[in-house]
Protein backbone atom coordinates (compact mmCIF):
# COMPACT_ATOMS: atom_id res chain seq x y z
CA UNK A 1 0.00 0.00 0.00
CA UNK A 2 1.14 3.54 -0.69
CA UNK A 3 -0.13 6.29 1.59
CA UNK A 4 0.29 9.96 0.75
CA UNK A 5 1.13 11.88 3.92
CA UNK A 6 0.95 15.63 4.44
CA UNK A 7 2.54 17.39 7.41
CA UNK A 8 0.40 19.51 9.69
CA UNK A 9 2.95 21.91 11.07
CA UNK A 10 6.71 21.67 11.08
CA UNK A 11 8.82 18.52 11.31
CA UNK A 12 11.90 18.97 13.50
CA UNK A 13 14.71 16.59 12.54
CA UNK A 14 17.52 15.68 14.90
CA UNK A 15 19.87 13.12 13.44
CA UNK A 16 22.58 12.04 15.86
CA UNK A 17 25.67 13.49 14.18
CA UNK A 18 28.91 11.64 13.53
CA UNK A 19 30.68 14.21 15.72
CA UNK A 20 28.41 13.37 18.68
CA UNK A 21 28.94 9.65 18.13
CA UNK A 22 32.71 10.19 18.03
CA UNK A 23 32.67 12.25 21.25
CA UNK A 24 30.71 9.55 23.08
CA UNK A 25 33.11 6.85 21.86
CA UNK A 26 36.12 8.95 22.95
CA UNK A 27 34.57 9.57 26.36
CA UNK A 28 33.92 5.86 26.85
CA UNK A 29 37.43 4.92 25.67
CA UNK A 30 39.20 7.49 27.83
CA UNK A 31 36.82 7.39 30.79
CA UNK A 32 36.65 11.19 30.78
CA UNK A 33 34.70 13.75 28.87
CA UNK A 34 36.25 14.66 25.54
CA UNK A 35 37.06 18.36 25.12
CA UNK A 36 34.41 20.37 23.32
CA UNK A 37 35.14 22.01 20.01
CA UNK A 38 34.03 25.55 19.28
CA UNK A 39 30.38 25.39 18.18
CA UNK A 40 29.44 25.87 14.55
CA UNK A 41 25.64 26.40 14.31
CA UNK A 42 25.49 25.84 10.54
CA UNK A 43 27.45 22.58 10.80
CA UNK A 44 25.18 21.38 13.64
CA UNK A 45 22.11 22.30 11.58
CA UNK A 46 23.40 20.38 8.54
CA UNK A 47 24.37 17.38 10.69
CA UNK A 48 20.83 17.17 12.14
CA UNK A 49 19.34 16.35 8.69
CA UNK A 50 18.96 12.84 7.35
CA UNK A 51 20.79 13.59 4.07
CA UNK A 52 19.88 11.04 1.41
CA UNK A 53 22.64 9.46 -0.65
CA UNK A 54 20.94 10.57 -3.88
CA UNK A 55 20.37 14.14 -2.63
CA UNK A 56 17.55 15.71 -0.66
CA UNK A 57 16.54 14.65 2.82
CA UNK A 58 14.49 11.99 4.48
CA UNK A 59 13.19 10.73 7.78
CA UNK A 60 13.83 7.24 9.21
CA UNK A 61 11.30 4.55 8.28
CA UNK A 62 11.51 3.42 11.90
CA UNK A 63 10.15 6.79 13.08
CA UNK A 64 6.97 6.37 11.06
CA UNK A 65 6.64 2.73 12.14
CA UNK A 66 7.14 3.53 15.83
CA UNK A 67 4.54 6.28 15.59
CA UNK A 68 1.97 3.86 14.13
CA UNK A 69 2.86 1.17 16.69
CA UNK A 70 2.26 3.68 19.49
CA UNK A 71 -1.07 4.61 17.89
CA UNK A 72 -2.09 0.92 18.00
CA UNK A 73 -2.48 1.30 21.76
CA UNK A 74 -5.34 3.71 21.04
CA UNK A 75 -7.27 1.23 18.89
CA UNK A 76 -9.35 -1.74 19.95
CA UNK A 77 -8.13 -5.13 18.80
CA UNK A 78 -4.46 -4.37 18.00
CA UNK A 79 -1.76 -4.48 20.65
CA UNK A 80 1.52 -2.63 20.24
CA UNK A 81 3.40 -5.93 20.38
CA UNK A 82 1.29 -7.41 17.58
CA UNK A 83 1.49 -4.24 15.49
CA UNK A 84 5.31 -4.51 15.36
CA UNK A 85 4.97 -7.71 13.33
CA UNK A 86 2.01 -6.77 11.12
CA UNK A 87 3.50 -4.08 8.87
CA UNK A 88 6.76 -2.55 7.67
CA UNK A 89 7.70 0.78 6.07
CA UNK A 90 9.71 0.29 2.88
CA UNK A 91 12.69 2.63 2.44
CA UNK A 92 12.87 5.06 -0.45
CA UNK A 93 16.59 5.44 0.09
CA UNK A 94 19.30 5.37 2.74
CA UNK A 95 20.82 8.41 4.34
CA UNK A 96 24.56 9.03 4.27
CA UNK A 97 25.01 7.06 7.52
CA UNK A 98 23.08 4.00 6.27
CA UNK A 99 19.68 4.66 7.91
CA UNK A 100 16.66 3.51 5.85
CA UNK A 101 14.58 6.62 5.13
CA UNK A 102 11.38 7.86 3.55
CA UNK A 103 12.02 10.82 1.22
CA UNK A 104 10.59 14.05 2.65
CA UNK A 105 9.54 16.92 0.39
CA UNK A 106 9.36 20.38 1.93
CA UNK A 107 11.15 23.60 2.83
CA UNK A 108 13.73 23.51 5.61
CA UNK A 109 14.77 26.35 7.91
CA UNK A 110 17.25 26.47 10.76
CA UNK A 111 15.73 26.83 14.18
CA UNK A 112 17.57 27.64 17.38
CA UNK A 113 16.07 26.16 20.53
CA UNK A 114 17.00 26.37 24.18
CA UNK A 115 17.00 22.87 25.66
CA UNK A 116 17.49 21.66 29.21
CA UNK A 117 18.93 18.24 29.77
CA UNK A 118 18.40 16.52 33.13
CA UNK A 119 20.88 17.82 35.68
CA UNK A 120 22.45 20.28 33.24
CA UNK A 121 22.28 23.95 32.42
CA UNK A 122 20.48 25.33 29.40
CA UNK A 123 22.05 24.68 26.01
CA UNK A 124 21.28 25.66 22.41
CA UNK A 125 20.35 23.24 19.62
CA UNK A 126 20.45 24.10 15.93
CA UNK A 127 18.08 21.84 14.02
CA UNK A 128 16.15 21.84 10.76
CA UNK A 129 12.43 22.41 10.76
CA UNK A 130 10.83 21.21 7.55
CA UNK A 131 7.67 23.15 6.76
CA UNK A 132 4.95 22.27 4.28
CA UNK A 133 6.31 18.74 4.23
CA UNK A 134 4.91 15.64 2.60
CA UNK A 135 5.93 12.11 1.71
CA UNK A 136 4.58 8.83 0.40
CA UNK A 137 4.80 5.85 2.73
CA UNK A 138 5.16 2.46 1.07
CA UNK A 139 3.78 -0.04 3.54
CA UNK A 140 3.98 -3.81 3.30
CA UNK A 141 1.66 -5.72 5.62
CA UNK A 142 0.16 -9.12 6.33
CA UNK A 143 -3.37 -8.95 4.90
CA UNK A 144 -4.43 -11.92 7.05
CA UNK A 145 -3.50 -10.03 10.23
CA UNK A 146 -4.47 -6.43 9.48
CA UNK A 147 -6.80 -4.81 6.95
CA UNK A 148 -6.34 -1.83 4.63
CA UNK A 149 -8.76 0.09 6.83
CA UNK A 150 -6.77 -0.65 9.98
CA UNK A 151 -3.49 0.40 8.35
CA UNK A 152 -4.95 3.73 7.24
CA UNK A 153 -6.55 4.27 10.64
CA UNK A 154 -3.26 3.51 12.41
CA UNK A 155 -1.41 6.11 10.36
CA UNK A 156 -4.19 8.68 10.67
CA UNK A 157 -4.11 8.30 14.46
CA UNK A 158 -0.30 8.22 14.50
CA UNK A 159 -0.21 11.56 12.71
CA UNK A 160 -2.87 13.17 14.84
CA UNK A 161 -1.95 11.89 18.30
CA UNK A 162 1.68 10.71 18.25
CA UNK A 163 3.66 12.47 15.48
CA UNK A 164 7.30 12.07 14.45
CA UNK A 165 10.52 13.97 15.15
CA UNK A 166 11.40 16.27 18.04
CA UNK A 167 8.69 17.98 20.08
CA UNK A 168 5.95 15.75 18.70
CA UNK A 169 2.60 15.41 20.55
CA UNK A 170 3.76 12.21 22.26
CA UNK A 171 6.62 14.27 23.77
CA UNK A 172 4.59 17.32 24.87
CA UNK A 173 4.92 19.26 21.60
CA UNK A 174 2.89 20.19 18.57
CA UNK A 175 5.45 19.45 15.85
CA UNK A 176 5.68 16.41 13.58
CA UNK A 177 1.94 15.95 13.17
CA UNK A 178 0.65 14.62 9.84
CA UNK A 179 -2.46 13.38 8.11
CA UNK A 180 -3.26 10.87 5.42
CA UNK A 181 -3.79 13.15 2.41
CA UNK A 182 -4.96 10.39 0.07
CA UNK A 183 -8.74 10.89 0.18
CA UNK A 184 -9.47 7.44 -1.25
CA UNK A 185 -7.38 5.76 1.45
CA UNK A 186 -8.76 8.08 4.13
CA UNK A 187 -12.31 7.09 3.21
CA UNK A 188 -11.36 3.53 4.28
CA UNK A 189 -10.50 4.62 7.80
CA UNK A 190 -12.90 5.07 10.65
CA UNK A 191 -11.51 8.31 12.08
Amino acid sequence: MSLAIEGEGGLICHNFSEKSRRQIAEKQAMGVKAPKDKRNPDAEYQAAFYHLVGGGYGFPCSGFKQSAIRAAKLLDGITMTDARQMFFIEADERDTTGVDCVRIEGNAEMRTDVVRLPGRVADLRYRPEIRDWSCVLRISYDEQMISDEQIVNLFWRAGYQVGIGDWRPEKNGDFGRFTVSDQEALSLAVA
